[in-house]
């Protein structure tokens, strides 16, 4: 590459990720740990520095049309692929940018190859990004995914046209593609649309693959394989949804995954397959479809999932040992809902059983795992498990699987309820009137009588508060830059968890709109997830002091982020002070001033903090 800042950027990113997936040395005290911690999160805030510099003053002058053609687009081309590929990512953000860009040159210069490619790579860079919120996906982000495939896709009228082959293939990709979006849309509220659209996809796709004019152009190209990896799409598909039998709904369909199923029976495609859908994926994938053909029934279906499962390796973290060992456990659990085999009994006490294996298996990830896979299976797991535990069983899941997997999260959340629960203390002995509604109380009375109740519930909801970044526990660590407002959506995301919740009580209740509004701004109009807003709600005071507990925190770590430089607790409360009214809650602004309370905050931050640090580093090294 002739980009004189090219070198430096990657060699940044590479260097930040090294620092960000270090194995914690052994035998540290908690003064040599967090001497340690400081040194980390020093030398990541002079890359993540730097590396705001080059993209500002060096990449972005220079990814416009103009200097494109002075300083070559090949060259951009080539960062974009270092930043970027489905076998590495150094930055999919910045890759999607330099893409992004690249289309818009190409269009107007017309390079048709180089429109297609990079419509491509940013059309997977967006499916990514989405890819990361499963079971949550973003109506905005598939649209734009679409948006570029649909692009790359739509050359193939001119397939016969264009004289590279590997721009060709990348047509084909784009084709495959179109139809795993809309497949990936069928969780989203119109079901029949979402099915309409992948049915007139996928049989686009493979019209197109199986026109014998397209297959002689190119005849060394894996159609069959092509197919094939549609049919495990569909076949994978369809047992997700569990369409049960699928026939009943939809004739068309059905006869698609017959057709898809018959097809991967038939040829030999292993070598081809085998690369991205390993022998227990598949062996999954077929138990299902069996069962949902109505081949097996359901108690054969859950007996060989438990033999996948029973025979897997508990020290596997490939992607096909992770989906084992997480998705297909909680899928059994979820299918003996279905089944007369076991008692609602019994189902919580398997389920007590695959949920400590699981954190067994959780706890020991080595650092080099693709944490993107395993946040991903942790997600699916989650929304199954939603449905078949109690809400109080599923948060301690979810805390065992994730919040308690991840250092910093483990001890901000914990710090978060430490700090909820003095601010919580402080009202009930000064203005208990304030948490009026909280564990079902009518006066302030009530509020005194059941204070051990209201303090250990709000410390319950505070420690939860986070719980939805599950499925992208890792997405702010891993960037040496600031965020994209599309990645910043990504991250708004976890307050969404609150919509998998089933609060079925007043305690569970106010958990989930704790997770959901802890960001909502006090006068409504900033912040998100504003739901709440436009209603009456006895747990607003709640969300107020959360929100206040996670600003003081986060605001003053020093070691949890290196995207910004901790203040003060002084400093922190003068900007609550500042932004009462609007981004906080002036009554709680107003109890800040209180000296004593203020004590007892600070001894928070000075000790508490480091303990949480060194206990969360005993158990991620022991």
């Amino acid at each position: 590459m002739n980009l004189d800042f090219a070198e430096k950027l990657i060699g940044n990113i590479g260097r930040y990720l090294e620092l960000e997936r270090e194995e914690l040395p052994y035998g540290l005290c908690q003064e040599g740990l967090m001497k340690y911690l400081h040194s980390k999160t020093n030398a990541a805030t002079r890359i993540m520095n730097e590396n705001v510099a080059i993209v500002q003053n060096s990449l972005r002058p220079m990814l416009t049309n103009p200097s494109l053609t002075e300083f070559g687009a090949d060259d951009f081309f080539t960062l974009a692929q270092e930043l970027f590929t489905l076998q590495k990512s150094l930055d999919m953000g910045l890759s999607l940018e330099i893409h992004k860009e690249l289309a818009k040159w190409a269009k107007a210069n017309e390079d048709i190859d180089r429109e297609i490619r990079s419509h491509y790579w940013a059309g997977i860079a967006y499916h990514q990004f989405n890819d990361r919120r499963k079971r949550l996906g973003n109506e905005g982000l598939m649209r734009r995914t679409l948006a570029h495939f649909q692009a790359g896709a739509a050359f193939k009228d001119q397939y016969f046209n264009i004289e590279s082959k590997e721009t060709r293939m990348y047509i084909n990709r784009c084709l495959g593609n179109i139809y795993i979006i809309h497949q990936n849309r069928s969780s989203e509220n119109d079901m029949n649309k979402s099915i309409a659209d992948f049915k007139k996809a996928y049989a686009a796709a493979i019209s197109f693959w199986n026109d014998e004019k397209v297959r002689g152009h190119d005849p060394d190209f894996p159609w069959e394989a092509f197919i094939t990896n549609a049919a495990q799409n569909i076949c994978t598909w369809i047992a997700m949804l569990r369409v049960q039998p699928p026939h009943e709904r939809d004739m068309e369909l059905a006869q698609m995954v017959y057709e898809g199923y018959e097809h991967l029976t038939q040829h030999d495609t292993t070598n081809y397959i085998s690369k991205w859908w390993p022998k227990s994926r598949s062996g999954y994938v077929g138990i299902n479809v069996r069962y949902i053909m109505n081949e097996i029934s359901l108690d054969a279906a859950i007996e060989e999932l438990y033999e996948i499962y029973d025979n897997s390796d508990r020290n596997d973290y490939s992607t096909d040992g992770l989906f084992v060992n997480i998705t297909v456990p909680v899928v059994i659990i979820h299918l003996l809902e279905a089944s007369d085999q076991a008692t609602k009994e019994e189902i919580e006490k398997e389920a007590g059983i695959v949920i400590n294996q699981m954190a067994n298996f959780c706890k020991s990830i080595p650092s080099g795992v693709d944490r993107w896979a395993f946040n991903r299976h942790i997600a699916v797991a989650a929304n199954y498990f939603s449905k078949a535990l109690s809400f109080d069983h599923y948060l301690d899941m979810l805390l065992n699987l994730t919040t308690y997997t991840h250092m910093h999260t483990y001890v901000h959340s914990s710090m978060v309820k430490m700090l909820t629960q003095t601010l919580a203390a402080h009202f009930i002995e000064h203005e208990p009137e304030q948490l009026i509604g909280i564990c079902e109380t009518k006066t302030a009375e009530d509020v005194r009588a059941k204070s051990d109740e209201i303090v250990e519930l709000l410390g319950r909801a505070a420690l939860c508060h986070d719980i939805g970044k599950v499925s992208f526990m890792d997405a702010v660590v891993l960037t040496s830059r600031p965020l994209y407002d599309f990645e910043f959506a990504t991250i708004k995301e976890h307050t969404s968890m609150s919509k998998l919740i089933k609060a079925e009580n007043h305690k569970m209740k106010l958990i989930r709109d704790v997770i959901g509004g802890h960001h909502m701004w006090y006068d409504c109009k900033g912040g998100y997830y504003n739901g709440l807003c436009r209603r009456s709600n006895r747990h607003k005071f709640a969300l107020y002091l959360v929100s206040v507990a996670d600003s003081i925190d986060a605001a003053t770590d020093s070691v949890g982020r290196s995207y910004a430089k901790a203040k003060t607790l002084a400093q922190v409360t003068d900007e609550i002070q500042n932004q009462a009214g609007t981004r906080y809650c002036p009554t709680i602004a107003q109890a800040l001033k209180n000296p004593n309370l203020i004590k007892k905050i600070q001894a928070i931050l000075d000790k508490q903090r480091q303990n949480l640090y060194h206990q969360a580093y005993n158990h991620v090294r022991t």
